[in-house]
């Protein structure tokens, strides 16, 4: 439940400019999603969204990789990332419950060529990269 609520809040941010709380959490009813206050706000922190400005006024909310100004990949990963192991060509990377998320799109959009792809649970990262050896050098980048 909770990750289909986090796919969706990224997808209607990217593709509306959701100037607050109040309008994210009616564009998520609107989707046949209720969802708290308090359960966005904790949603909120833990995709990292990030509050912009509009050059029009006001802000709207969006994605960290795909904001201007976006934190760079090793603070996020150094914010979130508590330790990894890995074997052939997964690693799996443990997060701060509720930070896969964020650290698993913060991985995919980085288009590092050894990511192939990421799946994200509560506290964990599965990264899939192109061989055992491309692993290894994803787990040199990553450097804990």
């Amino acid at each position: 439940m909770k990750l289909s609520r986090h796919s969706l809040i990224l997808r209607l941010v990217r593709e509306r400019r959701i100037p607050n709380q109040a309008a994210l959490q009616s564009a998520l009813a609107g989707e046949g999603v209720d969802v708290a206050q308090a359960t966005l706000s904790r949603d909120i922190r833990e995709l990292g969204l990030l509050k912009q400005n509009d050059p029009a006024g006001g802000g709207f909310y969006a994605v960290p990789a795909e904001a201007p100004g976006r934190p760079d990949i090793a603070l996020v990963l150094k914010a979130w990332v508590l330790g990894m192991d890995g074997v052939g060509p997964m690693l799996v990377l443990r997060t701060r419950h509720g930070g896969a998320g964020a650290v698993a799109v913060a991985l995919e959009q980085s288009e590092w060529p050894e990511v192939l792809g990421a799946v994200a649970g509560m506290g964990t990262v599965l990264l899939v990269t192109r061989s055992e050896l491309a692993r290894k050098s994803l787990e040199r980048r990553i450097g804990l």
